[in-house]
């Protein structure tokens, strides 16, 4: 069947996960069970969203009628819980990040590979109409060579809205592993993979206090770095400039943007799917400063429309879909085991060139996930 979904974890992003399952890709997934830690707290989910099944982890994973097992606990969590899923004949579908360690994540995935398994790794907003659209619009010359980019994650930390923010200070969490894989994965697609990066780490405060309920007013310890100033080599030679932090109340930094011999273009926000695609191209001012007149509209931008057609909110699932449109056609899934092994290395990587002095050449790599073909709705992707 290959798309009979078991779901383990089911906080607060699996609430968005099963939404968009019964919504947008209802008929391509089909949750056949959900479980946690917390029994109640299964159940409750089962009952909202019609799971027919609530149980324990230990549980859903000994079901024969589950095929994947998406992954959707805590980061330290994922490294036990995906090696049991393949352990028990699944192939498993995982939450950003893969591991807590290269280390982990080449084990994880050889023990697929052994078992002749496929393993996905969030996150999947490349595969959305915002991402896919720049990466035909780089691809086919529109702003000529791109040779350099900027990325800025910032904001302030998720104890201003989520209801459980305190593992987002613990190791695994921090901005690095929270929100840098949406850039991570963006980048990759769009250029290749990494050569090197340099880097520079801090925390504003040692202590948080939360502002959401139901814990507000308490304090979190924080363990782990808060800001991330990086500059990234990739392997086609574009110099990329990261900023990845829980400590800015407010910023004016550009979200995503590509710079080009011929034009920049601004990319939406990569945790979304969707969102502004704004392209400048310099032909305007070249016109006029070579003699061939005045140019009305040379500073001009231009909003281009996405690739894709049809609704795009935050959505989350549609690399369950593309894993399984995979596994049934026989072809590789975007999230491939190479792809997410090379973003795993360069989310950790941060952290290593710190603690090396700055720098960090990377030993893995990867192709570029191949693009969505056009003209698809958001529910499709082949």
């Amino acid at each position: 069947m290959n798309h009979r979904i078991g779901m383990i974890g089911c906080g607060n992003i699996a609430q968005v996960y099963l939404e968009d399952f019964r919504t947008s890709y209802r008929r391509q997934v089909e949750v056949v069970a959900c479980a946690d830690l917390v029994p109640e707290r299964a159940r409750e989910t089962a009952e909202k969203f019609g799971v027919p099944l609530a149980c324990t982890p230990e549980e859903l994973l000994a079901l024969p009628e589950v095929d994947i097992v998406v992954n959707l606990t805590v980061p330290a969590a994922h490294d036990e819980l995906n090696r049991k899923a393949l352990e028990a004949g699944k192939h498993v579908y995982c939450e950003k990040p893969l591991a807590l360690s290269l280390e982990g994540a080449k084990e994880t995935l050889a023990l697929a590979q052994k078992k002749g398994l496929r393993v996905a790794c969030a996150p999947d907003t490349f595969l959305g109409p915002a991402l896919q659209t720049c990466r035909k619009l780089i691809d086919e010359g529109w702003i000529g060579k791109p040779f350099a980019a900027t990325a800025n994650i910032v904001g302030w930390g998720p104890e201003t809205w989520h209801p459980n923010p305190a593992f987002f200070y613990q190791p695994g969490g921090g901005p690095l592993l929270d929100m840098g894989p949406y850039a991570v994965a963006a980048l990759v697609h769009l250029f290749g993979p990494m050569r090197r990066i340099q880097c520079l780490s801090t925390r504003a405060l040692d202590q948080r206090r939360i502002y959401s309920e139901p814990h507000c007013g308490e304090s979190i310890e924080v363990q782990v770095d808060t800001h991330y100033c990086a500059n990234a080599e990739m392997a086609n030679g574009v110099l990329v400039n990261l900023v990845m932090s829980f400590d800015l109340w407010q910023s004016g930094l550009p979200a995503f943007e590509v710079y080009g011999t011929e034009g920049t273009l601004r990319i939406p926000h990569p945790a979304d799917f969707t969102g502004v695609i704004s392209l400048y191209r310099a032909n305007g001012v070249i016109d006029e400063l070579e003699g061939r007149g005045a140019v009305a509209d040379k500073d001009r931008w231009y909003q281009i429309p996405a690739v894709l057609s049809g609704s795009v909110g935050n959505r989350r699932g549609i690399g369950v879909v593309d894993l399984i449109a995979a596994i049934e056609n026989g072809r590789p899934h975007r999230t491939n085991e190479s792809f997410v092994l090379h973003c795993t290395e360069v989310l950790l990587s941060f952290d290593q060139a710190v603690r090396q002095g700055g720098s960090y050449t990377f030993s893995t790599t990867c192709e570029r996930p191949a693009p969505m073909p056009h003209g698809l709705t958001i529910a499709q992707v082949d």
